[in-house]
């Protein structure tokens, strides 16, 4: 259909279609940019068929769409092909906790070999299932550098198994939680493991971005982890 071949004349191009992701994230040759061309689930699985031969593409930006579940499972079926994928943009879309389990599961898979460094699923629809399913990736995750949940509906289980697997990686530089409904008890547990705010004078300072609902730290795995009073008081 006339849908499958426009998207086959995007694809065997790599075509850049703008010159950013509307979120600044820079595209180049090897980014396939369909942020905002209302590609609905349907639209989805067609590009995909197309993107299992397309080998050495780096970034695939498709958010600002109406992608759910639906279109996702499609997606996940061409993520193993797609060996050279460093960022994959799936932000403001309909996307829930089966779309986030989904692409856990996948980037967990054996067959999925590529340095993914950022993955962005904010403003979506996912809860806490999806959310720890995220979370048991990132534990075993050593590549991954950028990783947004912000704005879904995220509470405080999923954000307690979210920070423990922080402390399980050391890869991730900014995390974010911010417009979820994250706030309970076990939240500061989970705190009070990851490290302190950096007060390290080494330049070599291994420093991570946080940023939760009220607040964002810098933190640094370098340093002593915060005490229950540094907690209380942010």
């Amino acid at each position: 259909n006339e849908t499958g071949k426009s998207f086959k004349a995007v694809v065997d191009g790599i075509t850049e279609i703008d010159s950013e992701a509307g979120d600044g994230t820079d595209t180049g040759a090897d980014t396939l940019n369909m942020s905002g061309k209302g590609i609905t689930d349907n639209g989805l699985t067609v590009l995909c068929n197309e993107l299992r031969v397309s080998t050495n593409l780096q970034g695939l930006l498709l958010n600002n769409n109406v992608i759910g579940f639906e279109g996702v499972t499609g997606l996940c079926g061409a993520l193993p092909v797609l060996s050279q994928l460093h960022t994959l943009n799936l932000a403001f879309n309909r996307l829930d906790s089966r779309a986030a389990s989904a692409i856990a599961n996948t980037i967990k898979s054996h067959s999925f070999n590529a340095p993914l460094t950022t993955l962005l699923l904010d403003h979506n629809e996912i809860s806490d299932q999806g959310a720890i399913d995220l979370a048991s990736m990132l534990s075993n995750n050593t590549t991954l550098k950028t990783f947004w949940l912000d704005h879904n509906h995220v509470q405080a289980g999923g954000a307690d198994a979210l920070l423990e697997s922080l402390v399980a990686t050391d890869s991730v530089t900014s995390f974010g939680l911010v417009g979820n409904n994250i706030n309970g008890p076990k939240l500061g547990k989970s705190l009070g493991l990851l490290p302190a705010v950096c007060v390290c004078p080494s330049p070599n300072a291994q420093l991570f971005s946080l940023y939760l609902s009220l607040f964002s730290l810098s933190l640094c795995r370098l340093c002593p982890r915060p005490s229950e009073k540094t907690l209380h008081n942010l």
